[in-house]
């Protein structure tokens, strides 16, 4: 019997070893990108220019994310087959590269490279502007002028609108919009759809 538990202790031992030396994959690929994240925050300092519209602020915010993500990924690369632990034995195992093949998947990584496209698709844009509203007829209409677009030549806005009152023809836009920090003194109450709708297009047409 004392020689049974020593058996399970010592595999338990075995196990936990193995366990934390893989984990130590995934310590050290996640500590080289957040120190990645820093680097590219020190390189990209870009300050929002004032005077932008809500859609013009959405596209250079995700311009200024993507170029982040461009110079972590340099750097990234830039590491990729160097020692991250400069002990003999361990050179060629604890490289970047090797920690985030090996490392546990905890999510979106950047393994094998970083493939984007800037494009900002007007149903994103009209999300962020409303702060992301979680009215479901404001959401429902959005994804009904999505549907519309690849079969009508209407523009989006106007699609949008028009299944927007469709869901409830007494529904207001600007009680979606008038508390948004953009549109304050722009948009009230009492606006009509069609005012809103307006203002919406100048900012997507600028």
């Amino acid at each position: 019997m004392q020689n049974l538990k020593g058996v399970i202790r010592f595999f338990t031992i075995i196990l936990l070893l193995a366990c934390l030396f893989q984990l130590s994959f995934t310590f050290m690929a996640d500590q080289q990108e957040r120190k990645a994240d820093g680097i590219a925050n020190s390189q990209i300092k870009v300050t929002e220019p004032t005077g932008l519209t809500a859609a013009q602020s959405i596209a250079f915010k995700d311009s200024v994310d993507y170029l982040k993500k461009i110079a972590k990924r340099n750097y990234l690369d830039s590491i990729a087959g160097l020692p991250l632990i400069n002990v003999w034995g361990l050179k060629d195992i604890y490289t970047y590269k090797f920690c985030r093949d090996h490392a546990l998947t905890l999510g979106l990584d950047l393994k094998g490279g970083m493939s984007l496209i800037m494009e900002i698709s007007e149903d994103d844009v009209l999300r962020k502007i409303s702060n992301n509203s979680h009215n479901p007829q404001f959401n429902q209409a959005i994804e009904s002028a999505k549907k519309l677009q690849s079969t009508s030549q209407g523009d989006f806005l106007t699609l949008f609108k028009q299944e927007f009152e469709k869901l409830n023809p007494n529904a207001k836009l600007a009680a979606i919009f008038a508390s948004v920090e953009a549109y304050q003194g722009k948009i009230n109450p009492t606006s009509t759809n069609d005012e809103v709708i307006n203002l919406l297009r100048k900012d997507f047409d600028a």
